[in-house]
């Protein structure tokens, strides 16, 4: 990620918080290093994987840099403006602003077993 992208990220986080900041429910973004060590066992081979409130992405990038297809990836962001820059930044992945039925995880998490 590169300094522009992560001003942008803060300014997006920060901007969100203020306005509904027990939605946002942290007061600073996930950072790289702390996204490369929870996401550390993951790998290419872990099949589809549902992210709930993935806000900036953080996560997001470091579970594709383990290898996980952007297309298994199911983004689930309720806030508007962070749904908008991940379906931006990840448009092969699938970006919901709700929870799926429990059908259609199970569905999604079946496809790739």
């Amino acid at each position: 990620m590169n300094s522009r992208c992560a001003s942008t990220d803060a300014f997006v986080f920060f901007r969100a918080w203020s306005r509904k900041p027990l939605r946002v429910a942290s007061i600073v973004p996930s950072g790289r290093s702390l996204a490369q060590l929870i996401t550390q066992e993951l790998d290419g081979s872990c099949g589809p994987v549902i992210e709930l409130g993935p806000g900036t992405g953080a996560f997001t990038r470091a579970i594709i840099a383990r290898g996980v297809a952007e297309q298994n990836l199911v983004l689930v962001e309720m806030g508007r403006e962070f749904a908008s820059m991940l379906s931006r930044r990840f448009p092969r992945a699938t970006s919901s602003r709700k929870m799926p039925p429990s059908s259609e995880a199970s569905a999604f998490a079946a496809r790739s077993v």
